[in-house]
């Protein structure tokens, strides 16, 4: 019997998010207060339409019979269970490393020779036998290892 698709979201949440809105606040509480023209109003409108766009990306683990499919933004990356050598926890990997244009893109992005899967906080390692690793941002360590493990170490 098969089990059912199991669903992981991790959203940008924490310190950063607040930094990020409480600096986008910031920066157009400045613009209305000075006289700086067209280009600050420009400038305060793009740094706020950019940090509600880092705001609202997700890091979706889908977990169905076969593999796991990890997305984020366009990118996605698909990993046969059978290819899965072990899963674990991680060294955190800060927000800042993706905050700029390297979310527009669509390259891999790569930390400590894996392609990273992050928006900051809490990551998990997979670690594979037949391409390269891959790091994943979870909301829950022990819960998206335990899953995993569940798929790829049946009893």
């Amino acid at each position: 019997m098969s089990e059912p698709t199991q669903t992981l979201v991790r959203r940008t949440a924490g310190w950063p998010a607040v930094l990020l809105a409480g600096i986008a606040t910031f920066a157009a509480g400045l613009v209305v207060l000075s006289n700086t023209g067209g280009w600050g109003v420009a400038i305060a409108a793009l740094y706020t339409i950019w940090t509600v766009w880092i705001l609202r990306q997700k890091i979706v683990l889908e977990l169905d019979d076969n593999a796991l499919t990890v997305r984020l933004h366009n990118r996605s990356r698909r990993i046969p269970y059978s290819d899965i050598a072990e899963v674990a926890p991680a060294p955190r990997v800060p927000l800042t490393m993706f905050m700029g244009v390297a979310l527009l893109t669509g390259q891999p992005w790569r930390v400590d020779n894996a392609d990273a899967f992050t928006l900051g906080g809490p990551v998990v390692r997979i670690h594979t036998r037949n391409s390269d690793d891959c790091v994943v941002a979870v909301s829950d360590v022990d819960q998206a290892i335990a899953l995993i493990k569940a798929r790829t170490q049946p009893e």
